[in-house]
């Protein structure tokens, strides 16, 4: 059996939108969105900071397989959280184009600094507002904060096949936080129906009759979607992951891999496929290199090295270096950098039987 305790603070933050928004931005809804149902919803945002406090246990179940499980206390400090987007648009061939639009949008926020009171719509700056007002934050409290809490799980193995393949297979951040600290839930939900812009006021040149005809219209829309807000407490869940992989050691300088990883998020499956290889260039110095498929891309190139000193390790990798070159066509770029510290004895020599 081996025991362990990690103390770590993260922050993780996921985005996607639907390639329908795009084309509606490139060449409007008067094309190939034209007597299509465009999706413009999968709005999916979720940015969650927390502290997490892990209990860890592993045992050898025998001299080829070790398993292991680890036990989070997740402390939560901040969310943001898309639960629900939908927002679709319709666009109908018939005369004047009318227009259908149906949106369902559930958003959650918790965070310590400001709270919103109240939102409305002022007719006379023409826009939504949202009162406010700051509050007083104890660090110490916002670090371990108590009443955000939520638990997880994350469970692994690794199984030696012989000196040089093994392979690993681990489920990570089945985990989830029950937010009650200043908890604010936004949500817009209705449908509108769009049958034509009215342009007869506009003939007559009457200002009066195009503010009124004009006026109508954003009221009639605003009215449909008009935002509400609540103050309740919620619960959020981090975002699972599992891993399949696989090592060869051709000798004591060069290691080959293959991780298969899959994340699920927006009620949806993100795979990718990661080939590497590890090159021990001295004592002190190691380098990896790989390729990966990601997302439906496939010219993802990643570079990493560690270096390692007496009492500490420090390493450095990305798994897209193209992506800090070309980033107007990147669609990957994931970035890690640490240092670990080094702790222990060193190993006793044996000692010769008598």
């Amino acid at each position: 059996w081996s025991f362990g305790i990690d103390l770590n603070d993260k922050t993780n933050s996921l985005f996607s939108f639907n390639k329908d928004l795009v084309v509606l931005a490139k060449e409007g809804n008067g094309q190939s969105l034209l007597n299509k149902t465009a999706h413009l919803g999968d709005l999916g945002f979720t940015a969650t900071s927390y502290t997490e406090l892990a209990l860890t246990a592993s045992r050898e179940i025998n001299k080829k397989l070790r398993v292991g499980a680890a036990v989070k206390l997740l402390f939560g400090r901040m969310n943001v959280w898309t639960e629900r987007s939908v927002i679709d648009l319709y666009t109908n061939d018939n005369d004047n184009y009318p227009i259908t639009v149906d949106a369902d949008v559930l958003v959650h926020l918790s965070q310590p600094f400001f709270t919103v009171d109240k939102m409305y719509y002022d007719n006379e700056a023409d826009s939504i507002v949202m009162e406010s007002h700051s509050n007083n934050v104890d660090p110490v409290k916002a670090i371990f904060n108590p009443k955000n809490f939520g638990l997880g799980v994350d469970l692994g193995a690794v199984y030696t096949w012989n000196e040089k393949l093994e392979f690993s297979a681990s489920l990570t951040d089945l985990a989830y936080i029950n937010w009650k600290v200043n908890p604010q839930t936004f949500t817009v939900k209705g449908k509108y129906f769009y049958d034509g812009y009215d342009f007869q006021p506009s003939l007559t040149e009457d200002k009066e009759l195009i503010t009124e005809n004009n006026d109508s219209l954003k009221g009639s829309v605003i009215n449909v979607f008009y935002p509400s807000l609540q103050s309740d407490s919620y619960t959020s869940f981090l975002t699972p992951k599992l891993y399949l992989g696989g090592t060869y050691k051709f000798n004591e300088k060069i290691r080959t891999g293959a991780l298969i990883r899959v994340a699920f998020f927006q009620h949806d499956f993100h795979p990718s496929l990661t080939l590497s290889g590890n090159f021990k260039i001295t004592k002190w110095l190691e380098t990896v290199a790989s390729y990966s498929m990601i997302n439906n891309t496939y010219t993802n190139i990643g570079v990493g090295f560690a270096i390692k000193g007496k009492w500490f390790q420090t390493y450095m990798i990305t798994d897209n270096v193209f992506g800090f070159i070309w980033p107007q066509s990147t669609r990957n770029l994931n970035l890690r950098m640490g240092m670990n510290l080094i702790f222990g004895c060193k190993k006793k020599e044996s000692l010769s039987k008598q």
